[in-house]
């Protein structure tokens, strides 16, 4: 190979693979791509990859050839389809599907098939059982028979997984029948079952009071012999004793106590007879009495007893009564006691204690609890039972410690890293003097980073967390060198493995990657390094569900049900009143939901973004929306102040703009929803500036409110903030491709601003009957201006004549703004058209109906975006830079572009006024005059559309004193040319 390029379907021929799907497959798959595209668009690929495709499919080839076999090759060995089936089949790489393996997609390994076969004809000549004769022999369930022989040590000689076509050893089996006789027949003479022996002491229920009595002994049935005489029973009692207890049963009453009595009076004697009694001073000193043994134990009486019964320490003498004990035995007893109590107060911890610290009882009895020794039940331990691991307990009070120290210092996260900093001091992570370099390139990485950190709290927060607990981790790595010093194979074992995070791994290879690139070489060689990103990805791509258009419907629907909604929500409010740990958060949850389905913004967006707002005067309170319901004029006051203060609204990951859109249909619902919303936050006076509060530090929709809110709904049902984006871009781009000839991946980008979101695979085919209805709830309706309606009057008639547009634009004027110039032949001075509407007039005269229902398909979806913010243009890409969109005929104004327009007419307001009482240049004043009706002209179609409380809520200024800022102002009308704006 002497060339520095190959074409593709050279590669083709070199690979001898000559399905050209096939080749990108592979080129994709070794991450190969091209180099260089000739004008016939022919790939050219370096030599070095195309060499190395070569070199692997030889290797592959010669590892395949010499392990495994293919179907035929199988078949002439003997191998059954069962054999095949447990023979590891592996799907042949399709880089090597050439020569003998030519057209085969599984082969199958040589040597675990071999094995199969082996045991196979080892069955021919063993003697063994079938599973099903296991089954009859020992009466048990085809399920249990793997699980039965393995608890007796009995592996099957040949093995399948459903335990059917097992064979097992006869003479294993036989062994462990013979056992199971003997067993069954030890048990069968020497007990009794529970109900043979209820029904023998002619009881109903044989008490506890009676076994521990009568020292009945009963003992679990060995689950090996439950057939037969025990087939269903679980207990039995020892036989003799039984016996014994029945015959002293019927004993007479008197006998037995006198016999007590005599006994008793036997063992006195027995303890008093003695070679010799000892004086009264050695007596004190070498022995010592009950009384004193526990005041010296500090026990109770009964536990003084029970503690030397247990011991096995007897009287030595019994004097008027009064018991004496060997004092060195009671001493002993007393250093047991010691120790046993040292210990357990070092090693455990009480009750008690675990309240003093509020931990929950939930963890407590998850906890594993030790008896306490009786011997050492005085003091903290004297009415306590069990007590818990102090190990345990201090690792879950630490780990609880550092989660509340994380909370409070992140509660402002301005400047992350000083956080950061302090955390590592607090949680007293520090690095090890043989590791300085790490240090000091770890700090400064983690400086930088966070220094760069944009997004919100929530994201900030998590990110300082994420970086203290790596720094744990790289400080515990470079306890004895460098991590620099470590092999690429070592930090693969150390850091890039299963147990360590895949964002964690992301971290470290991001951190080494920033290293190798601010040195001459690379210190670590990541490309024995597997990238964690990748990883990431392929599961991304992997995992990409939507809704389906049915699903959508079906949703938008049922939180488009005001009446149900509007009930439940208010009803969760007066529950929360008088219980909050009753309280639902339904009211939240219904705003959040009914935002995701017109707007596809992160999850966090939609919990710290939404202000608070001002209401309609005659709703106040919750008893003022329970007696009226909300007017259609009052809905849209809301939705519109609600777009007004979010025009200004960035993405929290990668700070574009949050275009905020509500169709039509949801615009009452969302309006609803939005009121008790704030009416809640007012009644619960809470001081946070956002609507939703699911009250939990992430301020996520936990499980509880999701099926709270979702009760009336699907069972089973799950909303995903994600897959609702997804959905919403999937849908767009069917809509797109469908109406128009554009391609959806060209249009995805620009949906919601959400450009982080990958949109591959996320395509959904809208039935046609749900084509339009799904349309027309992704349209944005706050499109206005003379070349929209002009526009939208192109595809319903036939466009008016120049003249009649420009009267229309002056009368438009004057209807809106009233006649503030006195002027009366307006239309003669705005002829900004006589050139312009000719040129869009002509524009939307040579295209067809089709393609201007195409091009205003996409001007409602907001597919169109001209240079400037809130502006469409009707090319889709501007043709005159030199010119501003708000001075553009092709250009479409969104309600958002009047806030700058509106800020815009203040200052030229202003600019007016001073150019026309100090300035003497005749230019200045025309360029002026042009200006000030220009604007005008913009805001006249902008009231008329959206009503005078729109504009005001948008221009930042009351209408009514705009119009007389206005009608102060020197009249324009001898200055105006508009052509030379």
């Amino acid at each position: 190979m002497n060339k520095q390029l190959y074409p593709r379907y050279e590669i083709s021929r070199l690979l001898d693979i000559s399905y050209m799907k096939k080749i990108v497959k592979i080129l994709n798959e070794n991450n190969i791509r091209p180099v260089l595209k000739d004008a016939q668009n022919i790939e050219y690929y370096k030599a070095t990859d195309v060499e190395f495709l070569l070199a692997k499919q030889n290797e592959l080839y010669q590892h395949y050839e010499a392990n495994y076999l293919l179907y035929d090759e199988a078949k002439e060995l003997g191998a059954s389809i069962h054999d095949l089936s447990l023979s590891d089949p592996t799907e042949l790489p399709v880089l090597i599907r050439i020569k003998k393996f030519y057209k085969r997609k599984m082969v199958y390994l040589q040597s675990s098939l071999n094995k199969r076969i082996e045991k196979r004809e080892l069955i021919k000549v063993a003697s063994c059982y079938t599973s099903n004769e296991v089954i009859q022999l020992f009466q048990i369930r085809p399920s249990d028979v793997k699980s039965f022989l393995k608890k007796h040590n009995i592996e099957p000689i040949i093995n399948n997984v459903d335990g059917k076509g097992s064979r097992w050893s006869k003479a294993k089996i036989d062994t462990l029948l013979r056992k199971r006789e003997n067993l069954y027949s030890y048990y069968d003479q020497n007990y009794m079952t529970y109900k043979e022996t209820s029904k023998l002491l002619n009881v109903k229920m044989i008490s506890s009071h009676t076994i521990k009595k009568y020292n009945l002994v009963i003992e679990a049935l060995p689950t090996f012999i439950k057939f037969k005489r025990f087939k269903k029973t679980h207990v039995v009692f020892t036989k003799k004793l039984v016996y014994d207890y029945i015959k002293i049963k019927h004993d007479k009453g008197n006998m037995i106590n006198e016999k007590k009595e005599k006994v008793l009076k036997e063992r006195k004697k027995e303890v008093n007879i003695q070679k010799e009694i000892p004086p009264e001073e050695n007596l004190n000193k070498n022995y010592t009495s009950l009384q004193d043994i526990r005041m010296l134990l500090g026990l109770s009486n009964t536990l003084v007893h029970t503690v030397l019964h247990e011991n096995k320490i007897t009287p030595k003498y019994i004097l008027k009564n009064v018991k004496w004990y060997v004092k060195s035995e009671i001493n002993q007893l007393k250093e047991i006691q010691d120790q046993l109590y040292y210990k357990f107060e070092k090693d455990y911890m009480t009750l008690n204690e675990l309240r003093d610290y509020k931990i929950s009882v939930n963890f407590t009895n998850k906890l594993t609890s030790t008896a306490v020794p009786r011997i050492i039940k005085k003091e903290k331990f004297k009415s306590l039972n069990v007590v818990y691991p102090r190990k345990v307990i201090e690792a879950y009070l630490n780990q609880r410690r550092r989660e509340q120290l994380k909370t409070d210092l992140t509660i402002d996260v301005t400047i992350p890293f000083p956080i950061f900093e302090r955390l590592v001091s607090e949680f007293n992570i520090t690095f090890s003097d043989k590791a300085p370099l790490t240090q000091k390139y770890w700090i400064s990485f983690v400086r930088q980073t966070l220094n760069k950190t944009k997004g919100n709290k929530q994201s900030v927060k998590k990110q300082i967390i994420r970086f203290v607990s790596i720094t744990e981790l790289l400080a515990n790595v470079t306890r004895t060198k460098e991590i620099f010093a470590y092999t690429a194979k070592e930090l693969s074992l150390l850091l890039f493995n299963r147990e360590i995070y895949q964002e964690y791994q992301i971290t470290f290879y991001t951190f080494f990657n920033t290293i190798n690139n601010e040195m001459p070489f690379n210190i670590i060689d990541l490309n024995k390094i597997k990238n964690p990103n990748e990883e990431k990805r392929k599961k991304k791509i992997s995992n990409k569900e939507v809704y389906s258009p049915t699903e959508f419907i079906e949703l938008l629907n049922y939180v488009g049900n005001v009446e149900l909604h509007k009930h439940k929500s208010i009803k969760d409010i007066h529950v929360g009143l008088c219980d909050l740990k009753k309280y639902k958060k339904y009211d939240s949850a219904w705003l959040y939901v009914l935002l995701h389905m017109n707007n596809g913004w992160r999850s966090a967006d939609f919990a710290y973004k939404i202000p608070r707002l001002e209401l309609p005067d005659n709703i106040l309170t919750i008893s003022d929306l329970e007696k009226n319901d909300l007017s259609i004029d009052d809905a849209k006051f809301i939705v519109v102040q609600l777009s007004s203060k979010l025009q200004s609204l960035k993405h929290s990951k990668n700070q574009k703009t949050n275009y905020f859109f509500c169709s039509e249909e949801l615009l009452y619902p969302l309006a609803n929803a939005l009121i008790i919303s704030e009416l809640r936050t007012r009644i619960f006076k809470s001081h946070k500036q956002y609507l939703i509060d699911f009250k939990n530090e992430r301020n996520d929709m936990l499980k509880g409110t999701h099926d709270s809110f979702f009760e009336n709904y699907k069972k089973n049902f799950k909303f995903s903030s994600l897959k609702m984006n997804r959905t919403l871009i999937g849908l767009m781009s069917d809509v797109i491709k469908k109406k128009t000839n554009r391609n959806p991946l060209e249009i995805s980008k620009f949906i919601r601003n959400h450009s982080d979101l990958d949109t591959t695979n996320s395509y959904i085919n809208i039935p046609q009957e749900h084509l339009d209805y799904i349309a027309s709830q992704l349209f944005d309706k706050g499109y206005f201006g003379y070349t929209y309606d002009l526009f939208t009057k192109a595809l319903l008639e036939a466009p008016s004549k120049n003249t009649e547009n420009i009267m229309k634009k002056s009368a438009l004027i004057k209807k809106v703004f009233g006649d503030i110039y006195k002027i009366e032949n307006l239309a003669r001075y705005i002829n900004i058209l006589e050139q312009e509407d000719e040129d869009l007039l002509h524009y939307l005269n040579e295209h067809s109906e089709k393609e201007l229902q195409e091009k205003m398909l996409l001007l409602n979806l907001g597919q169109l975006p001209a240079k400037e913010a809130n502006y469409q243009c009707i090319f889709g890409k501007c043709l005159f830079l030199e010119r501003d969109c708000n001075r553009c005929p092709f250009a479409v104004p969104h309600f958002y572009a009047l806030t700058q327009i509106g800020g815009n007419m203040l200052r030229r307001i202003k600019e007016y006024q001073e150019i026309h009482n100090s300035s003497m240049y005749q230019g200045e004043k025309v360029r002026i005059s042009n200006l000030l009706i220009s604007d005008l002209l913009i805001l006249s179609n902008a009231k008329q559309k959206f009503g005078e409380e729109i504009l005001s809520a948008f221009i930042k200024i009351d209408y009514e004193d705009l119009k007389e800022q206005i009608r102060l102002l020197p009249s324009p009308y001898e200055f105006m040319t508009i052509k030379g704006v």
